[in-house]
């Protein structure tokens, strides 16, 4: 059960009294009612919402999505508490998912036209939501026509813009390929002109070649790749994910890969601060690996994502362990800030590229809704996936089924039809797509999935100790106390603003001693809670706030 109501209601113990015989009558738990403050409507929070264009809204009936669904639905976005939305890439590509680019200055005629991006860009900066663009930086797709160039031709202008080799395997012996320090067979492939070009991902996506990274701001492919982005800039994008910025430079990175990062950042945010910007551009990269390499890429960009937060929050709730969350949240935020006092975490529950959420959880929805209230009282800046406060389900393509079963469309009406245009019907799970899991039944039942995104996210924007804060260990209940398991408890602090977070992992009812805690003032909870003095009964799979 979700309870975040907006009014002042007192969940203190009652006191105790004396009965007609004289004795004490005794204090009793009682149930937490949370009274968080009114919402003014600023979202100070930083929620970014991740869509995919071609299946989030259809506006035209095609049976692809459009950026025109997407204004349509902007509403929607904005009462998920959404400040940005981060698009799946929009040009004109080879597949659906728009990660092989044709063309980088333009837009995919499925999805519109330029007069519709710009219309986006506009109705969501009314809204005070933010425009991230997908961008393509290690690799195009095959049918680019700098690619379809290059390939026919060795005299052809674009033959260095990516990476092509008569005898790859000496020639990186040699010292001749600057990004590449070993010769992978699988990874060349033999082009119309005879000889072999390069590709980490697979032959459809040839790496794109920025030559020595000591001139690399004079690199053709560099500047043609910079001056595309200038221009969706000027339109009016506010920021760029990076997509598969380990690969840009498989040779001694990650030390080449934030070099380059670093110098890409400073091109784009010189034009964007030239353009009249008085803050700096926002721009995240998609480092999937390890912490401690991860936190590298600090050196060349402001943001990155956190793919350990997932694993360590995921592998505590499958296995009812709460208690070294918070140490595992301070222990990357540590690393991170070891290489760069201003970073920003980028943290996530799942993306496009992995299982779903509902699916690691067995369908839980009680652990789905934990999930989500947890991501959304950490520190960072978190990212929502769409279809991920719907309780959508699937695998990624390598782990079974096709890529398509985590990037289902949004159904939005107990009966309306989802763009399916876009993939082979076979690859979307249409089972889940009932009239139960829509946004209209979820929107009407107030204990849904979809409601508890929204109360956490609303909460979130209200108060900077949730927003902005920083995150600190509880005295008694962290990653020491084996004998409350299951609890993950911490405050996060901002300014002369404290709260106190407080989640279950279990399947049982735990009582804590909070008597150091002030526990009168209740700002959320999903699940059930109760309080009687300085102690607290936390039931199953549930999330309580409280303001200190």
């Amino acid at each position: 059960m979700l309870i975040f109501a907006a009014l002042a209601l007192s969940c203190s113990p009652k006191e105790s009294k004396k009965n007609e015989g004289g004795g004490e009558v005794m204090k009793r738990y009682e149930d937490v009612v949370p009274a968080p403050r009114a919402f003014d409507g600023n979202k100070q929070a930083d929620i970014t919402y991740q869509l995919l264009v071609y299946s989030f809204a259809d506006s035209n009936n095609d049976g692809w999505g459009d950026i025109n669904g997407i204004i349509q639905h902007l509403d929607y976005l904005d009462a998920m508490g959404a400040s940005a939305l981060w698009l799946s890439p929009v040009h004109p590509s080879d597949s659906y998912h728009g990660y092989d680019v044709q063309d980088y200055s333009a837009i995919h005629p499925k999805l519109g036209t330029e007069a519709d991006f710009a219309n986006l860009i506009a109705e969501a900066h009314k809204r005070k939501i933010k425009i991230y663009l997908d961008y393509v930086l290690n690799h195009s797709g095959t049918g680019n026509a700098w690619f379809k160039s290059a390939s026919a031709s060795k005299t052809s202008p674009y033959r260095s813009y990516y990476v092509f080799s008569d005898n790859p395997g000496s020639d990186i012996s040699a010292g001749l390929i600057p990004s590449l320090s070993s010769y992978d067979s699988n990874k060349w492939y033999k082009s119309a002109s005879g000889s072999y070009y390069y590709g980490a991902f697979w032959g459809g996506m040839p790496d794109l070649n920025y030559g020595p990274l000591s001139s690399v701001e004079s690199n053709a492919t560099f500047n043609a790749l910079a001056s595309s982005a200038e221009k969706w800039i000027k339109m009016g994008v506010d920021g760029l994910r990076l997509d598969a910025v380990l690969y840009l430079y498989e040779k001694d990175a990650p030390a080449s890969n934030a070099a380059f990062l670093g110098k890409w950042y400073d091109r784009c945010n010189s034009y964007y601060r030239a353009a009249g910007h008085t803050d700096n551009i926002y721009m995240v990269g998609e480092a999937w690996t390890g912490t401690d390499v991860m936190a590298q890429y600090y050196k060349g960009l402001p943001a990155l994502f956190d793919f350990e937060y997932w694993n360590r929050l995921s592998w505590g709730i499958n296995n009812s362990t709460g208690r070294y969350l918070a140490k595992d949240i301070m222990d990357i935020r540590d690393a991170c800030r070891a290489v760069r006092s201003d970073f920003i975490e980028a943290t996530k529950l799942t993306n496009h590229d992995q299982t779903r959420v509902a699916t690691v959880f067995g369908k839980s929805l009680e652990k789905e809704k934990l999930a989500a209230c947890v991501l959304l009282t950490s520190p960072g800046k978190p990212y929502v996936y769409q279809g991920e406060e719907l309780g959508y389900w699937g695998k990624i393509g390598s782990e079974g089924g096709a890529d398509e079963q985590v990037r289902t469309p949004v159904k939005w009406t107990k009966s309306g039809k989802v763009p399916s245009s876009w993939t082979s019907a076979s690859n979307i799970d249409n089972s889940m797509l009932t009239a139960d899991i829509s946004v209209e039944a979820q929107e009407a039942d107030k204990a849904s999935l979809l409601n508890v995104y929204k109360a956490f996210a609303q909460l979130r924007n209200s108060y900077p100790a949730l927003a902005a804060g920083e995150i600190s260990a509880h005295s008694k209940y962290n990653s020491s106390n084996s004998s409350d398991s299951s609890i993950a408890c911490w405050y996060m602090t901002s300014g002369s603003q404290k709260v106190l977070v407080v989640h279950n992992f279990g399947s049982s009812v735990v009582t804590m001693d909070l008597s150091g805690d002030k526990l009168t003032e209740p700002i959320a909870l999903n699940g059930s809670a109760k309080v009687k003095g300085g102690n607290l009964q936390i039931g199953a799979y549930s999330s309580v706030v409280f303001l200190q």
